[in-house]
């Protein structure tokens, strides 16, 4: 799981992507959020797919798979990632809301500095 998440975080979504369909064979809810949130990256950042994104995202924070220890800073980079879609759609305030909510659980200091530029200068 984490060598996946290294991959993405780092830009090698081509590599990623057997690790994280290998994740998604899982049927832990821990495993299948991870899984989505780390597809929602690819999908955002390497195929610019905003709304294939979104889903992912959205998908990931409805299970409710929320484990301090191993998901806590992906679940902080899904709410970043709802943060720049909203903030590209003008929406302020919905952008506003998911980087508070990306400070609460962010550990990666890459989420935090992003949630805290945007919150500043916003």
């Amino acid at each position: 799981m984490r060598h996946a998440e290294l991959l993405v975080l780092n830009g090698h979504y081509r590599e990623a992507g057997p690790l994280i369909r290998e994740i998604q064979t899982c049927s832990d809810k821990v495993y299948q959020a991870t899984a989505e949130i780390l597809l929602g990256l690819s999908a955002e950042k390497s195929e610019k797919n905003v709304e294939k994104a979104r889903g992912h995202y959205i998908r990931a924070l409805r299970r409710k798979a929320y484990e301090r220890r191993y998901t806590q800073d992906l679940y902080a980079m899904a709410y970043a990632g709802l943060a720049r879609m909203a903030a590209a759609e003008g929406n302020r305030e919905g952008a506003r809301t998911h980087y508070k909510k990306a400070l609460e659980l962010a550990g990666y200091e890459s989420t935090i500095r992003e949630a805290r530029h945007y919150l500043k200068n916003d």
